[in-house]
């Protein structure tokens, strides 16, 4: 395996909707009460991940990788809620607020064709 060290716990549906994503949160929480990590394929499911995160007492504990960098996400990465913000523009995916290998890994696990995008890192202004 690429990523030894990485295991995949579930791969839940979350619709892009924040309350969903919220409740899915609760139920893998429930399933599988040590998890490192969670990568929400937008930031209004990044926003019930935290929420749920928060409820459970486990928020800024467990990295949260949103995609779209939205306004909303904003605070949350400012506070640690959200330790990853990613965003696809063009062939390009767009980076801050994680290690090269820890993005590079949770993005490989999940998707591998996002792999093959060039990856940059840093902040939005770039």
């Amino acid at each position: 395996a690429e990523f030894p060290d990485v295991k995949l716990l579930a791969s839940q549906p979350g619709n892009f909707q924040r309350l969903q994503a919220l409740q899915v949160t609760e139920n893998l929480l429930q399933a599988h009460p040590q998890i490192d990590g969670i990568m929400a394929a937008n930031d209004s499911m990044a926003l019930g991940v935290v929420k749920a995160l928060d409820a459970a007492g486990k928020s800024g504990k467990i990295l949260v990788v949103g995609f779209d960098n939205i306004p909303a996400i904003q605070k949350l990465v400012k506070d640690g809620k959200l330790k990853v913000q990613a965003s696809i523009q063009g062939d390009t995916v767009r980076v801050q607020g994680a290690k090269r290998d820890d993005l590079q890994a949770c993005i490989a696990l999940i998707t591998k064709s996002i792999t093959d995008f060039p990856i940059k890192y840093g902040n939005f202004r770039d």
